[in-house]
């Protein structure tokens, strides 16, 4: 019976003092601030009436928001609460106006006895419409009040973000937390962050500069040391950054996503200020390097985008512990080797044990002192650690390239020197190299001039040897016409006699003296139209023979073609009665007169019915009976420029095509006129597809030919014309010469 009434009386006493408990707030402790840390209370809910100083919040959860999110003891039920906390300031304090700052994750509205001080943000249930406020330290604000008993209440709201945003840094946010000073010290504690505010633009710049010197370095030297040297200073200089940004940042998404970037880049200058320190001590980056890497930024990422705490940091400080462990071990074995620069390598990483130990002593000596004087003892520590490393290597890479500069002056001198030299003796080498220079040249001016001379004999023997052809082919024609007025003469002679005989008769017959004249009439206009074709057959040879003006004539391509086709094979008849081919014409009608020297191009097509009537002769001769020797010559219309031939001559520039006034050379541009000319005779061998276009290259026998004809046919169309000219052959079958010209 009495363990029962203790129990009620206990907890009856417990419940008393749990109502009553105020927070007294009468003496200011070393450090010169007040952090509300215990006596809160905290409900679930929204209700404005919990703002009321009245109010009995006895029943209401204990909680020490000054903590993290992810570490509050009791998870929080919702998104939006409130907290109260009972405090009685003493009249010591009130004298000298308290101003209190306020730091925390999410949005909050602050009340003094029912009274609203400050909004943070905008607290809202729902999370689409509140707005999130994070104070920095500058702002602090005046606390009005009088000596006694008052109640802080806050309306909290906090909104978990996206899966997306890296949450270490809302997870180590304070839930809610109110820190007090007195004005006499407000001073020292806004100085602080300005002064580290401005410490920081002048290590960024720094750094940045230095790693646009080693860029600059690498670029000139291509040394990999540089390239990983800038590379860290580069990262160190973006993690540092983010001292300057972060104190004016009151978004803590905005905050979050600085952190992870300032942390990834602090992670990443680590990895490289290692990797540098292996490539200067000419070390290779080893499996357990890349392996301790990994680590590192896996234990990174599972911090930010994890709710994991104990695992990330442990393998994180595994990983860089493991980097740094091994560079030491680097360290030594290359000051044991006595290699150059080695214990200028080794001394930063010393220096940087020495004063993490030395911080580790003086936080225990000085842990009740001025947390001011710790921030400040604890920013010079972790300033030296991180400038140490780099600017000893930069030091030492500096006086690396300040040898070499000496070196380079020195081997300067040296070349200067024998340049000296050189010259006298180049100066003697030159005048006998001038007197033997000018007597071999004079020899090869000679062989050239007599080259020339020969190459023109050349040249218009071919023509003399195309021409004497064409005359053969023109007297051949010629006859026809020749023959058909003789008839027509003879036969208009006799049928006149036979009028006049008719005349004479007593007896006249009308009807045959009309039929008489119609047939001396018909005859008239037969011997006329014969004529002007041995008139127009002479002109054709005429101007063939003519030296060309180089003047471009709209030419109707398929008449000339049919013209010369007939002429080659008429010239090849009269040297051999006994050669029969078939001739195959297969023109475009609708063909458009395109704009070429007309007696160049007869020339080149000539050359081709020459060559096609030659080599059907040829097979002719060694075929039986069944072969049909064959020439046929097409024309069309296309489009599409010509292509690089593919049997260009070897050493013809592949531009030489493209010099005449085609569409790529201010031409018409509508394309191109096609002319095929084939033949069905023996082909071309492969090996010598690539030469039939080279000047004296001739695969007929000695004395009938001089291997000029397709060379001049090459030149007439792709430098005169701007078109092409190129063979598709198959040895035993067939060739077709492929002629291209702007339309």
């Amino acid at each position: 019976m009495r363990l029962p009434i203790f129990l009620i009386l206990f907890l009856s006493t417990r419940f008393a003092i749990a109502q009553q408990r105020v927070i007294a707030l009468d003496t200011l402790p070393k450090s010169g601030e007040i952090t509300l840390q215990k006596g809160w209370r905290w409900h679930d809910g929204d209700n404005r009436a919990w703002a009321s100083p009245t109010l009995d919040d006895s029943h209401w959860d204990s909680i020490r928001p000054i903590r993290t999110l992810d570490m509050q003891r009791k998870p929080l039920a919702g998104n939006i609460g409130w907290l109260r906390l009972r405090i009685s300031i003493d009249s010591s304090l009130v004298g000298k106006q308290l101003y209190f700052n306020v730091d925390q994750a999410g949005a909050s509205e602050l009340y003094l006895d029912g009274r609203l001080l400050r909004r943070f943000g905008s607290v809202s249930a729902n999370a689409s419409r509140q707005v999130d406020y994070s104070p920095t330290r500058f702002e602090w604000y005046p606390l009005t009040t009088k000596p006694g008993p008052h109640v802080l209440a806050v309306r909290w709201a906090y909104h978990k973000p996206a899966w997306y945003v890296p949450i270490d840094r809302v997870t180590n946010q304070s839930m809610f937390e109110v820190t007090l000073r007195p004005a006499d010290t407000l001073m020292e504690q806004v100085a602080l962050p300005k002064a580290q505010n401005f410490r920081s633009p002048l290590i960024v710049g720094v750094f940045l500069m230095l790693s646009a010197v080693q860029f600059l370095y690498y670029l000139y030297r291509r040394q990999r040391v540089n390239l990983y040297f800038g590379l860290t200073s580069l990262f160190f200089a973006l993690a540092r950054s983010n001292a300057i940004i972060r104190p004016f940042q009151t978004d803590l998404i905005t905050a979050s996503w600085l952190a992870f970037v300032s942390g990834l880049c602090y992670m990443l200058y680590c990895i490289y200020l290692c990797a540098t320190f292996y490539v200067f001590l000419n070390k290779r980056l080893t499996w357990l390097f890349w392996a301790l890497t990994a680590v590192v930024l896996f234990a990174f990422f599972v911090d930010h985008f994890t709710e994991q705490e104990i695992i990330p940091i442990i393998l994180l400080m595994a990983g860089l512990g493991g980097l740094f462990i091994d560079l030491l071990v680097a360290s030594v074995t290359a000051l044991r080797t006595q290699q150059a620069n080695a214990r200028l390598v080794l001394i930063p990483l010393l220096t940087m044990v020495g004063v993490m130990v030395g911080m580790i002593i003086v936080t225990i000596i000085l842990r009740d002192r001025n947390s001011v004087t710790m921030e400040l003892i604890g920013n010079a520590a972790t300033l030296i650690i991180n400038l140490t490393i780099p600017l000893t290597l930069a030091v030492i890479l500096a006086r690396e390239n300040a040898q070499t500069n000496r070196d380079l002056e020195a081997r300067l001198k040296d070349v200067e020197k024998l340049s000296v030299e050189k010259e006298t003796i180049l100066k003697d080498q030159k005048a006998t190299l001038e007197k033997e220079v000018a007597q071999r040249t004079a020899t090869l001016n000679r062989s050239l001039q007599e080259l020339r001379n020969t190459q023109t004999q050349l040249v218009q023997r071919e023509k003399m040897a195309s021409l004497g052809e064409l005359t053969a082919g023109i007297a051949h024609e010629i006859q026809n016409p020749l023959n058909f007025v003789n008839n027509f003469a003879e036969v208009s002679g006799e049928l006149i006699a036979e009028l006049r005989q008719e005349q004479t008769r007593p007896d006249r017959d009308p009807t045959l003296e009309a039929e008489l004249l119609t047939d001396i009439e018909q005859n008239v206009v037969k011997i006329g139209q014969h004529g002007g074709r041995a008139a127009s057959i002479v002109r054709g040879m005429l101007e063939h023979a003519r030296t060309s003006t180089g003047e471009r004539q709209p030419t109707d391509i398929n008449a000339l073609a049919d013209e010369y086709m007939r002429l080659s094979y008429h010239g090849l008849r009269a040297k051999d009665k006994r050669f029969n081919a078939t001739l195959v014409t297969e023109f475009t009608p609708s063909l458009a007169p395109i704009s070429v020297v007309s007696q160049d191009i007869g020339r080149v097509l000539l050359n081709l019915f020459n060559n096609a009537f030659y080599a059907v002769q040829e097979k002719a001769k060694t075929t039986p009976e069944g072969y049909k020797p064959t020439v046929t010559v097409s024309t069309r219309l296309v489009s599409t420029p010509p292509t690089e031939p593919s049997n260009r001559p070897e050493g013809a520039p592949s531009s030489a095509r493209s010099t005449g006034p085609g569409p790529e050379n201010g031409g018409p541009g509508n394309g191109h006129v096609e002319v095929r000319v084939n033949d069905n005779g023996n082909g071309i061998p492969q090996h010598l597809q690539r030469k039939i276009f080279q000047p004296f290259f001739t695969t007929k026998p000695t004395g009938e030919g001089t291997g000029l004809g397709l060379s001049l046919s090459f030149d007439i169309v792709t430098k005169g014309h701007g078109g092409s000219l190129s063979v598709d052959t198959k040895p035993g079958e067939y060739t077709t010469f492929i002629l291209m010209l702007p339309a």
